[in-house]
């Protein structure tokens, strides 16, 4: 069993429930990095540096980054709420978590990698149709593009790359999101009171095809993926045949 503790700072702008739920992945987090190794920390970057809540920014990139790199099969957790550090003058609450961790299957290719960046540049206003990822594969490669908009939906992810139908069933070493000759427009959450929000976008390359189930929901009409059945799908793939990366955009209101 790997035990770890870890807390979450908060304010006003969130609730003590909502600190506790993301102490809990923390904690997760920790727990798994204590068998897996530092791959997960290593994963993340400079995403966050245009981001005003940095400290937020790096937890739903640290969220993203245990994709694929172990997976807790089990746990248990002890919460400590409504705890006080005066020494930076904020609340927090803190989650202890026991696991039963397993590690991914296999290792990662070190010749397999992408190399993507979002154009052209990071930081969009509301409405904005020149969002887009442009890239290399080392390797020919499956690709397939995914969103998290964890403010409005924190427990599913856009099929993005879905949207384009047939465009993203071939091999490819390169990365061009969307297609040539077709728009994505960026829009801010209207019932966010902020004045902007972060969104991460997560690209999955593959050797073979991967059929992801992503559905069309009813209501919104948005192909979606619950985020526990991506890591599913991903954990039970050799860590050979595939390899991701994290990208962080902002929307200004």
């Amino acid at each position: 069993m790997s035990v770890a503790t870890d807390r979450y700072y908060y304010s006003e702008s969130i609730s003590n429930d909502t600190a506790c739920e993301r102490a809990l992945e923390k904690a997760k987090i920790a727990a798994l990095e204590k068998v897996v190794g530092s791959t997960l920390t290593s994963i993340t970057s400079e995403n966050c540096t245009e981001i005003k809540n940095k400290p937020e920014c790096m937890f739903f990139e640290d969220t993203i980054a245990q994709i694929g790199e172990g997976f807790i099969k089990s746990f248990t957790f002890k919460e400590f709420r409504n705890k006080r550090d005066e020494n930076v003058d904020a609340n927090y609450c803190e989650v202890k978590v026991t696991a039963d961790v397993s590690k991914s299957i296999g290792k990662a290719d070190p010749n397999f990698n992408l190399n993507a960046k979002i154009e052209p540049n990071n930081i969009f206003i509301d409405g904005s149709e020149n969002f887009s990822i442009k890239g290399v594969v080392t390797k020919p490669a499956y690709i397939q593009i995914f969103i998290w908009f964890p403010y409005e939906n924190n427990k599913q992810y856009l099929c993005a790359s879905k949207y384009f139908n047939t465009k993203y069933d071939n091999l490819n070493k390169n990365i061009t999101f969307p297609p040539k000759g077709q728009k994505v427009t960026l829009n801010f959450p209207t019932f966010l009171n902020k004045d902007s929000v972060a969104e991460y976008a997560l690209i999955i390359a593959t050797k073979n095809k991967l059929n992801v189930p992503c559905l069309k929901d009813e209501k919104s009409n948005d192909i979606l993926i619950e985020r526990e059945k991506l890591l599913n799908i991903l954990n039970k793939l050799d860590r050979q045949v595939w390899t991701k990366q994290l990208l962080v955009y902002k929307v200004l209101k």
